[in-house]
């Protein structure tokens, strides 16, 4: 089922949610100036607000703070192009060691937020999940992150026994139909 966050009147509790690394991304690292952005921030982190109080238990991936490592660091390069009207590869500003730093930072402060919210699951990609990533390829509109941090916990993306509750903003997730009709998965998105 697909649930919009904005028309929910009340949210589930004692359950636990699976956080994607875009919805972590819209609250602690995006272009805060762009309307878009700063609205779904503040709808997500709300939600999430809301989820905490009711005693539900958020969960991310250590996966999806690798991806957030990097759409962040890509961020943090469009930013420098844009500010000093230049073009660049991600490797050559790679080298600018006070960019780096600057990233650093911002990198830090967000994790030691991150996990004082979250619980992060120190997922373990096995062969057998690489196997299934490829073997249900044509299947799914995954990129390999999200499969290899959501669909182990789904396995083979068959139907769950209890709730599987995910929070994305991800449109693979959106146009899923297992996410769409599996009555026991649950997508909250805006």
């Amino acid at each position: 089922m697909i649930y919009s966050i904005q028309s929910l009147e009340s949210v589930p509790s004692d359950e636990q949610f699976y956080v994607d690394a875009n919805i972590l991304y819209f609250i602690y690292f995006c272009d805060q100036d762009s309307k878009i952005n700063k609205t779904k921030s503040k709808t997500y982190l709300k939600f999430i607000t809301k989820l905490q109080n009711s005693g539900n238990q958020l969960h991310i991936s250590a996966l999806n703070l690798q991806e957030l490592v990097h759409v962040a660091e890509k961020a943090e390069l469009e930013k420098y192009c844009q500010n000093n009207n230049i073009r660049m590869t991600l490797k050559k500003y790679r080298d600018i060691q006070e960019e780096r730093l600057i990233i650093q930072d911002k990198l830090e402060t967000i994790l030691q937020q991150i996990c004082s919210t979250y619980f992060v699951t120190d997922e373990f990609v096995d062969l057998n999940t690489i196997h299934l990533l490829i073997k249900t390829y044509n299947r799914h509109r995954f990129d390999p992150i999200d499969f290899l941090a959501v669909c182990p916990k789904c396995r083979d993306c068959k139907s769950v026994s209890q709730n599987f509750n995910i929070i994305t903003d991800d449109s693979d997730f959106k146009k899923n139909s297992k996410f769409r009709n599996d009555p026991n998965i649950n997508l909250y998105t805006i």
